[in-house]
């Protein structure tokens, strides 16, 4: 019989069973044999009722089986009264071959059970398991339930002495898996979801910890921060990057320095103190400090600061005061005894004196900024009615008004905004020699003099306020906050090109004032359009000549009576943009005479959303400034 003598047995020609290959085995492992032999077997050899048959229950049945066999053969006879003795007599199904198949699943077991062992005390079992084809051994502790069920609470691989993984499985459903190799140790924490709560590497030589938080996606890093003993530094989730450090020093005081990183490679140290108020700063590159910083924090929450950069004589001192809500108030350069200095603008293109004093001195007054420019312009011999810039500019750190009062410089990396570049004066523009007299008659016989302006237009709907409605004939009605129409499209395609074909005007108490009908060619161009009353009558209409803005940089609009008499026109320059630049305005003065009424200039910021409006009177003087959101 080979290898089945001594502790061995056979179940026929080529089906043999070693019982020295018997190792432990789980129930839930033997799902796929007859549940009948399973079931009996485990209640009478699991002495421990842990569900898992370990080394010693084991011999138990392999003592049994060779009881019942005569020789080193089970024959059929013998396995039906082993069969009997687990009370399976009247189960006719059960062939000497299921007894076969359930040891043979007991050897070939791939994670087959090395020993088993039960707690009473606290009715939990470990389990150690072979070692698998990569020599690892894995070993599990389970919780018994009442209901026969098992619920892990611990489970170890030991890949090789220097690796082992260690997951922890607690009551609220998190788990802690740790993960050991060489000197460092990996701990993950999942949620009850299983995902990733923290992870955190230990190095056990220094003892030196990076623990990382995430939020309940699992995935997004909510903070990240290295703990070396009395050492906590916060890092950057991106890049590991140290954003703040914490030292305990000791007796509930602890020092902190926050990292600010620029762009160029440079950063920023800044110690905070108990209250998380700066206290100083260092700036370094490349290991090199570039500038450094003393600070102090006022009870009203505002800071100064003093900067000092360069060495020798390019030493240079800068004081930053901040309020409470880190806005900047006072930027300047300072000798070392605190005392303001001047400071020397270096001017950039399109740069100007206007924009150049309202930005650095903060002030926005037209007057006041003139009489700088002026003072400025003296100092730097250059012409009062010169525009010419110089390469740099000295500004004082006080200038001191005509009527006694003196403005400080207040910001000395105040950008400069084309928005302040505006100009005091312009020049008057001149009536152009070729404007028409009158509309010629033949064309304003053909122009409705009335108009049947339509009721359901003006009826008004508060439930439509602000909304823009597509009627069932394709016309889309926009209303005012009051719900109120206010402009008609013909078309979809006529309110994505801002073609309003009819406007609706209001005065300031939403009394309905006009009737406007507009026109525009086919590529979408404005021609012109007609006003009437609220009685229907026309009150004037208007016709634009020249180059459209979409094609060249100017147009012409000139507003008609009803007689096709003038009585003002419209001038505009546009930009690369097709944007209204310069826009001048003429009308009939008190002898009926054309002339210069306004110009409207129109400086966009970069993304134009944004206009200041300047509007300059018959003298070309500045006369209303205002910024507004351009529609």
């Amino acid at each position: 019989m080979g290898d089945i003598g001594n502790n061995g047995i056979s179940f026929g020609k080529n089906k043999n069973i070693n019982f020295n290959n018997f190792n432990g085995i789980h129930k839930d492992d033997l799902k796929a044999e007859k549940g009948a032999l399973r079931d009996s077997l485990f209640v009478k050899y699991d002495k421990n009722k842990d569900n898992i048959l370990d080394e010693t229950e084991l011999k138990f049945l392999q003592s049994d089986i060779q009881g019942f066999a005569k020789n080193e053969k089970l024959s059929n006879r013998e396995t039906k009264k082993f069969y009997k003795s687990l009370g399976l007599e009247n189960n006719k199904d059960l062939k000497r071959d299921d007894l076969y198949n359930f040891l043979e699943t007991i050897q070939a077991d791939k994670d087959s059970i090395a020993s088993a062992s039960t707690n009473s005390e606290n009715g939990t079992t470990f389990v150690e398991y072979k070692p698998n084809e990569n020599n690892e051994v894995k070993r599990q502790v389970y919780s018994n339930e009442q209901d026969g069920s098992h619920k892990p609470v611990a489970e170890q691989v030991l890949y090789d002495e220097n690796h082992v993984l260690t997951t922890f499985y607690n009551e609220d459903g998190t788990i802690n898996e740790f993960d050991v190799r060489d000197n460092m140790q990996f701990l993950t924490v999942y949620n009850s979801d299983g995902k990733t709560e923290m992870t955190q590497e230990l190095n056990k030589d220094t003892n030196e910890t990076v623990t990382t938080e995430f939020a309940e996606d699992g995935e997004t890093i909510t903070s990240r921060y290295r703990q070396n003993g009395v050492v906590t530094e916060y890092l950057d989730a991106n890049n590991d990057r140290v954003t703040m450090r914490v030292t305990d020093k000791g007796n509930g005081v602890s020092e902190k320095v926050k990292f600010d990183y620029n762009e160029d490679g440079s950063y920023k140290e800044t110690k905070l103190d108990e209250n998380g108020n700066p206290l100083s700063t260092v700036t370094k590159k490349d290991d090199k400090e570039l500038a450094k910083s003393s600070i102090t924090t006022s009870e009203d929450g505002s800071t100064t600061e003093i900067v000092t950069s360069g060495e020798g004589e390019n030493i240079q001192r800068t004081k930053i005061v901040k309020d409470k809500d880190g806005n900047i108030t006072s930027n300047i350069n300072v000798d070392e005894n605190g005392n303001a200095v001047a400071y020397k603008h270096k001017v950039n293109e399109g740069e100007n004196w206007y924009g150049i004093v309202q930005a650095k001195y903060g002030i926005t007054d037209h007057k006041t900024t003139m009489e700088i420019v002026h003072q400025l312009k003296k100092n730097a011999n250059v012409k009062r009615s010169s525009s010419v810039m110089p390469s740099e500019i000295e500004l004082p750190p006080t200038v001191k008004l005509k009527n006694g009062q003196e403005i400080t410089l207040k910001n000395i990396d105040a950008k400069y905004d084309e928005l302040n570049s505006a100009k005091s004066k312009v020049d008057v523009p001149q009536v152009p020699d070729d404007l028409p007299q009158a509309y010629p008659q033949d064309k304003l016989a053909k122009i409705e003099k009335k108009v049947t302006i339509p009721q359901e237009y003006l009826a008004v709907k508060p439930e439509n306020a602000g909304k823009t409605i597509t009627q069932s004939d394709g016309k889309i009605l926009e209303y005012n906050e009051n719900g109120k129409v206010q402009y008609v499209y013909n078309s979809e395609a006529d309110l994505k090109a801002d073609q309003k074909n009819i406007k609706f005007v209001y005065d300031d108490a939403d009394n309905f004032l006009r009737f406007q009908v507009n026109n525009y060619n086919e590529k979408g161009h404005f021609l012109g359009g007609r006003a009437y009353n609220s009685d229907g009558n026309l009150k004037f209409f208007t016709v634009t000549y020249g180059i459209d803005p979409t094609t060249g940089k100017s147009s012409r609009e000139v507003f008609y009576k009803p007689d096709g008499k003038f009585y003002q026109l419209n001038e505009f320059v546009y930009n690369d943009n097709g944007k209204v630049a310069v826009e001048d305005l003429f009308e009939l003065n008190d002898n009926g005479q054309l002339a210069f009424n306004c110009r409207f200039i129109n400086k966009y910021n970069n993304d134009v959303t944004k206009t200041r409006e300047l509007t300059y009177n018959a003298k070309g003087n500045l006369e209303e400034d205002k910024i507004y959101d351009v529609k």
